[in-house]
């Protein structure tokens, strides 16, 4: 699996953790009566989806289990259609799609790791900020990867 997909997959595992940290303990008439986190786990998803537009072809092929179609689709939703975002939708989303989602790209991450044992060494660089748009060329041959912020890594 290419790192740019390795990356593009822990983004979106941290975006789908995220949206269910900002939902944890909650309903669903508590989430559509709370503005300020509907707008968070929208952004949320957003993120999910964008990541998942970036992964390749190839590296979709690998994840049969995984709905890139659907998930993409939503976020070409949200994005273009951002006045008319149905959130019970989306709290079907947050209550019943992302935990399996993160399951299934764990799994696949797993994978990765055991035939790639370089991703052991870039990813805590990553992790750490050192590599950057712009700030690590090609050091060690590796194409520089914009990370999402900083201190969102483990």
């Amino acid at each position: 699996m290419p790192l740019d997909d390795i990356i593009r997959i822990r983004h979106i595992i941290e975006a789908a953790e995220e949206a269910l940290s900002f939902c944890a303990g909650m309903s669903e008439g508590d989430f559509l009566a709370d503005r300020r986190t509907q707008r968070a786990v929208v952004q949320c998803i957003e993120v999910v989806g964008e990541a998942a537009r970036m992964v390749s072809q190839t590296t979709r092929e690998q994840l049969p289990t995984v709905p890139c179609h659907q998930i993409v689709g939503m976020r070409h939703r949200i994005v273009h259609v951002y006045f008319d975002i149905d959130l019970k939708l989306v709290w079907e989303v947050v209550a019943r799609d992302l935990t399996p989602l993160i399951r299934a790209l764990r799994a696949s991450g797993c994978a990765a790791f055991r035939h790639s044992a370089s991703c052991f060494i870039i990813l805590p660089i990553i992790a750490a900020g050192c590599i950057t748009t712009g700030l690590a060329g090609t050091t060690s041959g590796v194409r520089s990867v914009p990370t999402r912020r900083k201190g969102l890594y483990p």
